[in-house]
C-alpha cells in the first residue's frame, strides 16, 4: 500500500515545465513524501572527485538541493557545499558505496559525525546512497529537525522505500538539469540567430542605402545639363560609394577575423614610431568632431617589440574609430603601457572615451559574434555592428585579453593586454648612397621616364635593383625576392602603390623599407601613404639629394622638397642641368631622356584633353599628376607651367573652362620646350 502511495507521489511531475513551475511541483511532491515518512527536511548531495597533487583522488559532498517543511526549496547552498569526504565522512563513503543505508539519531553515529549532524540541527536522519554503475554519485538525507514525542513512524519504513525515493529524486534532478542546460544552449543559439538576423538586416540596410543613392543619382545625372548640379550629384555618388566600401571593408575584416586558422606574423615593431603613427591617424577625425585627442606612451614600454603589427594595428584602429564614433563631446585618449611578470611581457593598450557608454547588462555579450547593443542602434551611428567582435577575435588570435569598464552615458574604457617579446635595439645599419652597392632596391613606376631617371641614379651608385611597371608586378617580384628598399609610385594601372604596399606588408612584414614616389603635395595623400605602411615619402621630380638625405637620416626625417630646381633664363623654358647632374654629364643618357620627353609630350596633352572632353575630373587629375615629374626632369618650372593648378582644380571639380584654359597655356609652353629641346639635339 505504501509503495503505491509513493508511486503516486513521485509520478506525473512535469520536469519540462518552466524552472519555477518545476520547483513548485517538486515541492508539493516532497511535502506528501515527507508527511508519509515523518520527516521535515530532505537534502540531496552529489559527490565530485577532484585530482590534486597531494591526493590522487579527492572526494567532496556538494549540496544539490534542500527541501524544508515550509515548502521552500533551496538550490546549491554554498554553506553546505564542498564538504570533504576525508577525514570526517570517510566511513559514510565506504558504507554508502556498498549500498548500505545509514540512519538513527546523532548520538548513534561516531562522535565526529554526531557533532556535524547536531550542528545542522538534525534530531534523526536516514541516509540512502545513489549508485550509478556501482559507483557512488551521491546520497539523499531524510532529516527530522524538530523534537517529536510520538514514536517515529520511519522506524518501520522499509529501507528500499527510502532508496526508491532517493533514486527518483536524483533521476528527476539530473533530468531537469539536462533540460535546463539544453534550454540555456537553445536560448544562446536563439539569441545568436536573432542577432545574426539583425546583422543581416543592418547589412542589407547599410548596403541598400548607398546603392539606392548611387543608382538614383546616376539616373538623374543623365538628365542634367547644369555643371554645378552635376558636380553636386557626383559628390553625392562618391560619398555613397565610400560608405558602401566601408561596409564591405567591415565584412571582409570580420570574415578574416573568424577564420579558425590564422597565420600570425612576427614583426619587429618600433612602438614609438609604428604604433604611435597608427594612433595619430585619428587625431584629425577627432578634431573634426570637436573632441580632444590624447596619445600617451609610458616610459615603461620597450622601444622595440615582436608581435603581429597588422593585427595590433587593426585592434587600435577599430577601438579608436568606435570611441570617436560614439563620442559627441569631451575627449578620446589612447594610452600604451607595459607590465612584466617573470618571463612574461605584456603590452597594455587602453582606449578611453567620454561617449555614450554601455550599460552593465549589455557588457556581457558586446564582444560576442553578431551581438549588438540594441536593435536600431546602428541606425543612429551607422555601420553593421561587427567592430567589437572583430577586435575580440583578433585579441584571441594574439593570445591576449580584453576587458571593458563602462556605464551608460559615462563613456568606455577598453583595456587590451597582449603578450609581446621585447627586442634589443641593434645598432642601426647606416645606409648611405655611397654604400648602396650592397643594397637591393625595387623600383616601381609605370612611367618609363621616371624609371629611367631612378635607375640611372642607382647605376651611378652601383646599386642592385629590379624594376616593376605596376603594383601587381611589384607584389609578384617582392614575393620571390628580398629587397632592402622599395621605391613605390602611387598612381599606377592594374594595382596602385597603396594596395601593393598593403600586400607586400602582409607578405614581408616590416623587413623592407617602402618609400613613396609621388608628385602629390597633399597632406591627405601623405597620410594615406603612412597609413598603409610606407616608411616615408620621396617627392617627384626625383632628385638624388632627396633620397640621399632620407637614407643618411637616422630619424628618417622627411627631406626638404626641392622646388627651385635651377635658375631659368628668361629666353628659355627648359634646363637640362638636372639630367646632366644625375648622369655625371652622360650625354647619351641626356639625349635619350630628351627624346622620350618629346615623343611622349603629345600623348600627355591628349590625355588631359580627353579627360576634359568627357568631363572626367579623375582622369584629368591623374594625367596632370603623372606629368608633373616629367616636366621637372627637363627643367620646366612647375608653377609657371600651370600643371599644379590643373591637378588642384580637377580634384575639386572646378570649372571645366578654367581647366581648358590652363591646358591651352601648358600646351603652348610644351611646344616651346620641344622646340628648345629639338634645337639642343640638332646642335649636339
Amino acid at each position: 500500500m505504501r509503495y503505491q502511495l509513493i508511486d503516486q507521489l513521485i509520478s506525473s511531475l512535469n520536469i519540462a515545465a518552466g524552472h519555477q513551475t518545476f520547483l513548485n511541483e517538486l515541492s508539493q511532491k516532497l511535502s506528501g513524501i515527507a508527511e508519509e515518512v515523518d520527516f521535515d527536511r530532505i537534502t540531496l548531495y552529489d559527490i565530485t572527485h577532484e585530482r590534486s597533487e597531494k591526493a590522487e583522488d579527492s572526494a567532496f559532498f556538494s549540496q544539490m538541493l534542500q527541501w524544508q517543511e515550509s515548502g521552500q526549496i533551496e538550490e546549491g547552498n554554498l554553506d553546505a557545499s564542498e564538504i570533504p569526504v576525508n577525514p570526517y565522512f570517510e566511513r559514510w563513503a565506504k558504507l554508502l558505496s556498498e549500498n548500505k543505508v545509514l540512519y538513527g539519531p546523532p548520538d548513534s553515529f561516531p562522535d565526529v559525525e554526531a557533532e556535524v549532524l547536531e550542528a545542522m540541527g538534525i534530531k534523526y536522519v536516514v541516509i540512502v546512497p545513489y549508485l550509478h554503475d556501482n559507483q557512488l554519485e551521491g546520497f539523499a538525507a531524510f532529516e527530522r529537525t524538530r523534537d517529536k514525542n510520538d514514536e517515529l513512524r520511519a522506524a518501520s519504513f522499509h529501507q528500499d522505500e527510502f532508496r526508491l525515493i532517493g533514486r527518483w529524486l536524483f533521476n528527476i534532478i539530473k533530468s531537469r538539469r539536462q533540460i535546463h542546460k539544453l534550454e540555456i544552449t537553445n536560448h544562446s543559439y536563439s539569441a545568436q540567430l536573432d542577432s545574426k538576423n539583425q546583422i543581416l538586416a543592418n547589412l542589407s540596410h547599410e548596403i541598400r542605402t548607398p546603392m539606392n543613392g548611387i543608382v538614383g543619382l546616376a539616373e538623374q545625372l543623365e538628365d542634367l545639363e547644369n555643371d554645378i548640379s552635376k558636380r553636386s550629384f557626383l559628390e553625392s555618388i562618391k560619398l555613397s560609394a565610400a560608405n558602401l566600401m566601408e561596409v564591405l571593408s567591415d565584412i571582409a575584416d570580420f570574415s578574416s577575423s573568424e577564420t579558425e586558422v590564422s597565420q600570425l606574423a612576427t614583426d619587429t615593431i618600433d612602438v614609438r614610431e609604428d604604433i604611435r603613427a597608427v594612433m595619430e591617424l585619428f587625431r584629425e577625425k577627432a578634431m573634426d568632431k570637436g573632441l580632444r585627442y590624447e596619445v600617451n606612451i609610458s616610459d615603461r614600454v620597450p622601444d622595440l617589440i615582436e608581435s603581429d603589427f597588422v593585427k595590433m594595428r587593426n585592434i587600435i584602429k577599430n577601438l579608436t574609430d568606435n570611441a570617436i564614433k560614439f563620442t559627441s563631446h569631451g575627449q578620446v585618449t589612447t594610452n600604451l603601457d607595459s607590465e612584466t611578470a617573470g618571463d612574461h611581457h605584456w603590452l597594455i593598450i587602453r582606449i578611453k572615451d567620454t561617449g555614450i557608454g554601455i550599460s552593465k547588462d549589455k557588457q556581457e555579450y558586446v564582444f560576442e559574434k553578431y551581438a549588438q547593443i540594441e536593435q536600431g542602434f546602428t541606425r543612429t551611428y551607422s555601420g553593421i555592428g561587427l567592430g567589437l567582435s572583430i577586435v575580440k577575435n583578433t585579441v584571441n588570435m594574439l593570445n591576449g585579453q580584453i576587458s571593458l569598464e563602462s556605464e551608460a552615458g559615462k563613456g568606455c574604457l577598453f583595456e587590451i593586454r597582449l603578450p609581446v617579446k621585447p627586442v634589443q635595439r641593434k645598432e642601426p645599419k647606416k645606409v648611405s648612397y655611397e654604400s648602396l652597392e650592397n643594397m637591393r632596391i625595387l623600383v616601381v613606376d609605370d612611367h618609363p621616364i621616371n624609371r629611367k631617371v631612378v635607375t640611372t641614379i642607382l647605376d651611378k651608385w652601383n646599386a642592385q635593383y629590379a624594376i616593376a611597371c605596376n603594383g601587381q608586378e611589384a607584389v609578384e617580384i617582392a614575393t620571390k625576392q628580398n629587397f632592402d628598399i622599395i621605391l613605390m609610385d602611387i598612381q599606377m594601372p592594374v594595382m596602385d602603390g597603396y594596395d601593393a604596399t598593403l600586400k607586400i606588408r602582409e607578405l614581408r612584414g616590416n623587413e623592407v623599407t617602402i618609400l613613396a614616389l609621388t608628385a602629390s603635395i597633399l597632406k591627405e595623400d601623405e597620410k594615406h601613404c603612412l597609413e598603409v605602411g610606407m616608411n616615408g615619402i620621396i617627392r617627384k621630380p626625383f632628385f638624388p639629394d632627396n633620397l640621399k638625405q632620407w637614407l643618411n637620416s637616422r630619424n628618417n626625417e622627411q627631406p626638404k622638397e626641392y622646388s627651385d630646381m635651377s635658375d631659368h633664363e628668361n629666353e628659355t623654358v627648359t634646363d637640362l642641368a638636372y639630367l646632366r647632374d644625375i648622369s655625371d654629364g652622360n650625354k647619351e643618357f641626356v639625349d635619350e631622356m630628351v627624346n622620350l620627353f618629346i615623343d611622349q609630350s603629345e600623348g600627355h596633352i591628349s590625355s588631359l584633353r580627353e579627360g576634359v572632353q568627357n568631363a572626367d575630373y579623375v582622369a584629368v587629375s591623374a594625367a596632370a599628376h603623372k606629368m608633373k615629374p616629367v616636366l621637372g626632369y627637363v627643367g620646366i618650372d612647375l608653377e609657371k607651367s600651370g600643371i599644379k593648378q590643373i591637378e588642384t582644380v580637377s580634384k575639386s571639380h572646378g570649372d571645366i573652362e578654367v581647366i581648358e584654359k590652363l591646358i591651352d597655356e601648358l600646351e603652348a609652353l610644351i611646344n616651346k620646350a620641344n622646340s628648345e629641346l629639338k634645337r639642343y639635339l640638332e646642335q649636339s
